[in-house]
């Protein structure tokens, strides 16, 4: 954990909010491919509820696009 607080510093992040990386994957994943139950077994979760409950603001599917370089 240390080492990643490390990058981050060095990288000029001050504010990083916990599991950043893996919320904007599963959000993206979500809008853009709109299958939970890949998602689910992606992100090892045993149902796709946490999923549903964690990830209603979904992104636009132009904006996944975007981010899944599909444009």
């Amino acid at each position: 954990m240390v080492c990643w607080w490390a990058l981050r510093r060095a990288a000029g992040f001050t504010d990083w909010q916990p599991d950043v990386c893996r919320h904007t994957f599963a959000s993206y994943h979500a809008a853009y491919f709109r299958d939970l139950g890949a998602l689910q077994l992606e992100m090892g979760h045993r149902s796709a509820d946490l999923l549903r409950s964690r990830y209603l603001n979904l992104p636009q599917v132009k904006q996944a696009k975007v981010y899944w370089g599909m444009r």
